[in-house]
Order: C-alpha cells, then sequence, then structure tokens
C-alpha cells in the first residue's frame, strides 16, 4: 500500500509542476529523445540499456559521458515520466535493462512538445 501511496503521491507532484507550466529538463528531454531513436524500429517493447541510453543523452546534450553520473538517474527519469513500472526493470550484471513501449514514449514527447530528433549518418 505504501508503494502506491508513492506513486499517488509522484504522479500528483509531477502533473502540479505541468500545470504550473514547468517544462521538462534539458536531460528529460534528451531521455525522451534517445528513447524514441532506440524504440522506433518496434512496435512492442524493447529493452533497452541504462548504459546505451546514457551514452546517447550524453551524445544528444554534447557532454562528455563521465559529466553525467553513473546510470541511477535513468531509472529516475523514466520512472518520473511514467514510462516505467517495476516489472519492466531487469537487474543484469552489467547493468540495469529496462522495458520500454515506443508508443509510451512517442505519447509523452508529444505531450511535452519534445521534438524528434532525426536519425545522423
Amino acid at each position: 500500500m505504501a508503494g502506491l501511496l508513492d506513486a499517488v503521491s509522484d504522479a500528483a507532484a509531477w502533473d502540479e509542476q505541468v500545470s504550473e507550466g514547468k517544462s521538462l529538463s534539458e536531460r528529460e528531454e534528451a531521455v525522451l529523445q534517445a528513447l524514441e531513436m532506440m524504440t522506433s524500429d518496434a512496435d512492442g517493447m524493447v529493452w533497452v540499456k541504462a548504459s546505451d541510453v546514457r551514452k546517447r543523452v550524453a551524445a544528444l546534450m554534447g557532454q562528455p559521458e563521465d559529466k553525467l553520473g553513473d546510470n541511477q538517474w535513468i531509472g529516475h527519469i523514466l520512472k518520473r515520466l511514467h514510462l516505467l513500472d517495476e516489472a519492466h526493470r531487469k537487474r543484469q550484471a552489467d547493468g540495469m535493462l529496462y522495458g520500454i513501449r515506443s508508443a509510451d514514449v512517442r505519447d509523452t514527447m508529444q505531450r511535452y512538445d519534445v521534438a524528434k530528433i532525426e536519425a545522423r549518418a
């Protein structure tokens, strides 16, 4: 029950921020853009490694990977954007895997008016 109350509280706080006109941070937008690039060719769920998301975010933001810190923040952003639940998280020896639905990423990008990044050669 406590987990549910925490989730409801987090969602309410996030909705309040959005209704007050607060937009996503640059890092949150970059995570959405990276996920869109990583899942765009799939219809269902795609399992992405946190380290791969971090590499894409670093490239999109034009920052070295080590400046972004460890990979833990990726899970926090995914949870905050309601793109992740406990059933779609796997811990592996080489890091975390997250099950992401491309339709959810596109929907979130549309709701927050985040531009799609065209594939680079």
